[in-house]
């Protein structure tokens, strides 16, 4: 028998280790959490998660110390979650996609990369997310931006291998399509992505050019809810 069939431990009520399965169970469906989120004492916390990840289906460790809850016993296990999102939240503060996968994210290319890049600040993190790798970036002022402003610093480092007309890269992010590709939640502020890009090292002036180019052009915000303007490359 496998600790994937055992029945789940049970916990005594009112135990700390009770109050952390309680904790677990209520979470939506498809929650990401570091063990350091679960109220209580931390011993008991790491422990009872340990064996919720070995033996209940309701909860998969998908890296040291980052779970997620399960809304499918019988998919656990299966790619089901955002791949991206787990490994930005194991890379922390400043981390967003990196190096061509920036480059396809943000819709200047059409080609998807195999496996994910995210890129990092500080030294890359040691974990085994399916997919993707991860890459040290050394712009400590990154970890002022969201992961989409982060993203679009990737994505200029990179705009070499765009498809389109440099223009046409700059409407992309401009007119909020980029941020309707990357999700809801991505917004990308002018000001912040200008002064941080300014940071990078050994930026080339082709960086800094783009750079200047594309803030000069972008309104003072641009999110996900922006109005969409209609371009040639733009598939339906």
């Amino acid at each position: 028998m496998t600790d994937a069939t055992l029945a789940p431990v049970a916990y005594r009520d009112g135990s700390a280790a009770a109050a952390v399965r309680d904790w677990v169970v209520a979470l939506p469906d498809w929650s990401l959490f570091e063990a350091s989120d679960v109220p209580g004492p931390r011993p008991v916390a790491a422990k009872t998660l340990s064996q919720m990840a070995a033996r209940d289906l309701r909860l998969e460790r998908v890296a040291q110390g980052i779970y997620i809850k399960v809304n499918n016993p019988w998919r656990k296990g299966i790619l089901v979650y955002d791949r991206g999102r787990v490994a930005m939240a194991i890379a922390g503060p400043g981390s967003g996609y990196g190096g061509l996968t920036a480059v396809n994210k943000v819709g200047w290319n059409w080609q998807p990369t195999v496996r994910l890049r995210i890129a990092a600040v500080g030294r890359a993190p040691r974990a085994n997310v399916r997919a993707c790798e991860f890459s040290s970036r050394a712009n400590e002022a990154r970890r002022e931006l969201t992961w989409a402003e982060v993203t679009v610093l990737e994505a200029l480092r990179y705009s070499t291998f765009a498809e389109w007309a440099w223009d046409e890269c700059v409407a992309i992010i401009a007119d909020g399509s980029a941020m309707r590709r990357l999700g809801p939640d991505a917004q990308v502020r002018r000001d912040a992505l200008r002064e941080v890009g300014e940071r990078e090292p050994r930026a080339t002036d082709r960086f800094r050019r783009r750079l200047r180019s594309l803030t000069d052009s972008m309104p003072a915000a641009v999110a996900s809810g922006c109005q969409r303007k209609t371009h040639a490359h733009t598939r339906p």
